[in-house]
């Protein structure tokens, strides 16, 4: 390597070699003392060299995709403490059963082997944790430990309850779309910082009503599960400062009147339904910019709907309307 190579080298901070067979980490590789995001997975490494601590500047670490043997609680803790601005490990597909988290604050398992057995020591430094996709029965129980997260993932995977989650107190964004869940605990309402829930493509038959005092969601992701019977009632536990809702595909036939509650809605989504009628309280809708009511059986619209001076998008594709109101033309 040149001079003019080795001074580039030294100046990269980002390096990716995914899927190269590599069976370790390269010597020159730990020579780049300015790299911040080394990622490394999809080769055939078995083990992590404790020289990686020659990387200072390391914050993220991706290993997903290998085959690591083993990961001890007393190399993470020596690595963690060396590197004080690593903070995301990246392990996906991986098999490593037990080791400590450290100082991480990030750590993603998506595509993984856990099981009950699994033991990640530590971890009151996480903020995020993704496992999605490892075909989960159940929430693994370390998680309880993760006492800091404020962002959690778990979708793509067959859980029926989210009850050891509930101790998750300062969690914002909750991701669950795609498990099997048909009920919420009703100490969901413990989770009182939560702004971002992502219930999508699950089983869920009505919400408790408990669900209404989480006030802070602003966002808040329904579509595809069984609400359609049960909407009259499940409208009351949705809090009402939400500015994104989706309840598409969800069977249901009647909008109630209770949906002009939401005042600072700005995008509205009950597609793919069998709504034929529009109530009136949607005209109190006044922050709405976008609103999808495509493939429904709607017949007729309230005639003053283009008086929603912000609606600057609206969906009515493969509905029965045959007039559309002249309203409707007062949007610009």
């Amino acid at each position: 390597m040149n001079a003019h190579s080795a001074n580039i080298c030294d100046n990269l901070t980002s390096l990716q070699l995914v899927n190269l067979k590599l069976p370790f980490i390269p010597e020159y590789v730990l020579g780049m003392l300015n790299l911040e995001t080394l990622n490394l997975s999809s080769n055939e490494i078995t083990s992590i060299p404790p020289s990686l601590v020659k990387l200072r500047n390391l914050i993220e670490l991706d290993f997903s995709h290998n085959p690591l043997q083993e990961i001890s609680t007393a190399f993470m803790d020596y690595i963690t403490e060396a590197l004080p601005k690593f903070t995301t490990f990246i392990l996906n597909e991986s098999n490593i059963l037990s080791f400590s988290l450290g100082s991480l604050k990030n750590f993603l398992l998506d595509r993984s082997i856990i099981e009950d057995r699994n033991e990640f020591l530590g971890g009151n430094l996480l903020n995020i944790f993704e496992c999605k996709e490892s075909k989960l029965p159940k929430v693994p129980k370390f998680i309880q430990n993760f006492i800091n997260l404020t962002k959690i993932d778990l979708g793509f995977n067959n859980l029926t309850s989210i009850q050891p989650m509930m101790v998750l107190t300062k969690l914002r964004e909750m991701i669950l779309e795609n498990n099997k869940l048909v009920t919420l605990p009703h100490q969901i309402s413990a989770l009182e910082n939560l702004t971002k829930v992502n219930l999508a493509n699950n089983e869920l038959e009505s919400l408790p009503i408990s669900f209404s005092k989480l006030s802070k969601i602003t966002y808040l992701r329904l579509e595809h599960n069984n609400l359609g019977k049960s909407l009259d009632t499940t409208i009351h536990s949705i809090p009402v400062h939400l500015k994104f809702l989706s309840i598409a595909r969800n069977s249901i036939k009647k909008l109630p009147l209770q949906i002009g509650k939401f005042s600072e809605m700005e995008i509205l989504d009950f597609s793919h339904n069998s709504i034929s009628q529009i109530p009136i309280s949607i005209l109190e809708l006044k922050e709405i910019r976008k609103l999808f009511l495509n493939n429904n059986m709607i017949t007729a619209l309230p005639a003053n709907i283009g008086l929603l001076g912000k609606l600057r998008e609206i969906d009515l594709s493969s509905n029965k309307l045959s007039v559309l109101p002249h309203s409707l033309g007062y949007l610009s």
